[in-house]
């Protein structure tokens, strides 16, 4: 019976087996950009593995690229010749830039009249693979010319880039338009252009912009090689400060009360959020020209002139001023009259 009991209790083991880890999810974003000439390719690291558990192991990145002739290139039944360009590790990507959850690489090896074709796969630090990035192809070629500007207009929260055409003549292969870049103050400049859509004039307005602000731009000429856009090089950075060059309106319903000590002058406040202040100006009987006579910037919308003197006639007015650098004045208000006894 007891040996019984351990022969049932006693069942067969088999081998211990280490759990496989599972792979991240494939990266979907993989795209580029043009950043002064040169090819960036660029994509977004992943979080997820692929049965939607966070992944906490990622290790790095192999980017493969296929380059195709032009000559070759239509051809549907030949295999894509791919071959590894980079192998990114994450703990020292030194070929590659990883900043805020983007990782970047630059391809310099490129040859005029070829195609390009990429992806990218992420892997664990157990070596697991994910499955191909989506695939993004280059019709490479030569660069346009970058155009020459001519000028830039700053006005009231706009700024106006004006440059010359670029005149370069690749048959087929012709300019398509221009885009526009603008960057801050010790900032760089961003992966997309101001406008999403390609300039065809050589004129740019831009309206997001904030008055007293600097603001960097650059245009690039933009060449269509077989339905890939490629960019010039930068041209001559401009820097450009918007400026509010609009007044307030006047100031409204200006009116005079004399007292024992003086005259107060009351009127309505400016509807404008950019008003800071107001002046105040004054002129006695027969002379012709107003002065002011408040040192620092009214804040309210009432004034006491203690500085008079009995049986004297006195004109009044008031203008309303902007918290611009340049403080932008209004018209004066209309003048009031007080006869002071």
């Amino acid at each position: 019976m007891i040996l019984l009991i351990c022969l049932l209790s006693c069942g067969k083991k088999g081998l211990p087996t280490t759990p496989r880890a599972i792979a991240p999810k494939p990266i979907q974003d993989l795209n580029y950009y043009f950043d002064n000439g040169d090819l960036v390719l660029k994509w977004s690291i992943p979080h997820e593995n692929t049965d939607g558990s966070r992944l906490e192991n990622l290790q790095g990145f192999v980017l493969y690229k296929a380059i195709i002739p032009f000559s070759k290139r239509n051809c549907p039944t030949c295999p894509t010749p791919f071959r590894k360009v980079a192998d990114i590790d994450l703990g020292y990507p030194k070929n590659a830039r990883v900043k805020e959850g983007i990782v970047e690489y630059v391809d310099k090896d490129l040859s005029y009249q070829h195609q390009y074709t990429y992806k990218v796969f992420s892997y664990n630090r157990y070596g697991d693979l994910s499955n191909s990035s989506n695939l993004v192809t280059l019709n490479w070629d030569i660069p346009p010319s970058p155009p020459t500007i001519l000028g830039v207009e700053s006005g009231d929260r706009v700024v106006n880039i004006i440059w010359e055409p670029c005149l370069d003549d690749f048959g087929k292969h012709s300019i398509a338009g221009y885009r526009i870049y603008r960057r801050l103050q010790d900032h760089s400049y961003p992966y997309n252009p101001l406008n999403s859509i390609l300039i065809q004039n050589t004129t740019f307005e831009d309206r997001h912009v904030e008055n007293g602000v600097s603001y960097f731009y650059v245009v690039r000429s933009v060449k269509d090689v077989d339905g890939s856009l490629i960019e010039s090089i930068n041209s001559e950075e401009i820097e450009a400060i918007p400026i509010d060059l609009k007044p307030p309106a006047p100031p409204k319903d200006l009116v005079a009360i004399p007292f024992d000590w003086g005259i107060e002058l009351r009127w309505e406040r400016n509807k404008e959020p950019d008003v800071l202040g107001y002046y105040i100006y004054r002129r006695a009987e027969g002379e012709i020209f107003s002065k002011r006579i408040n040192d620092q910037i009214v804040t309210e919308v009432r004034y006491r002139d203690k500085r008079v003197s009995p049986n004297n006639k006195y004109h009044y007015s008031v203008t309303a001023l902007d918290n611009s650098p340049q403080r932008n004045e209004s018209r004066p208000s209309e003048e009031v009259v007080l006869d002071y006894y």
